[in-house]
């Protein structure tokens, strides 16, 4: 596998890593919803600082927002990715075949279906998007 390929296929495992985050933090917004309705139903006490429970939910919320940051930096890449595709490959059905494969995931067969070509017309797009990104050399260090 050339660096290029490498590069790519780590692209390919960020749609995977934002896919899991955004599940994380609905479930996580899920456990602070439902604790946080059980604190306001029970009464105050006071005189009493924070609970244990009451910091969980905090803590809940600082791990949401640190997830939406990790996101955040992720789809940059993403995006500063798909903007060197579309640069430096100068057929649009191969941009295509790269931005659908590393950019959005997609399998081999759904892009064959959503770009309308054979399994082997992709795979030469596929080949002649990654030499032209090649010549260049090394991306996205």
């Amino acid at each position: 596998m050339t660096d290029i390929e490498m590069v790519m296929e780590r692209i390919r495992d960020i749609q995977i890593e934002i896919d899991e985050k955004c599940e994380q933090i609905v479930q996580i917004k899920d456990r602070a919803m439902k604790i946080t309705q059980t604190l306001n139903d029970m009464p105050k006490i006071k005189g009493f600082a924070v609970s244990k429970t009451e910091n969980a939910v905090i803590t809940m919320l600082i791990r949401v927002n640190q997830f939406e940051l990790e996101i955040n930096q992720f789809n940059l890449v993403r995006e500063l990715v798909e903007r060197d595709i579309r640069h430096l490959v100068k057929n649009r059905r191969q941009q295509s075949v790269l931005i659908l494969r590393y950019i959005y995931n997609l399998s081999w067969n759904k892009i064959t279906r959503a770009l309308h070509v054979s399994s082997s017309q992709l795979h030469r797009d596929h080949q002649k998007a990654m030499k032209e990104i090649e010549k260049v050399g090394t991306l996205w260090e």
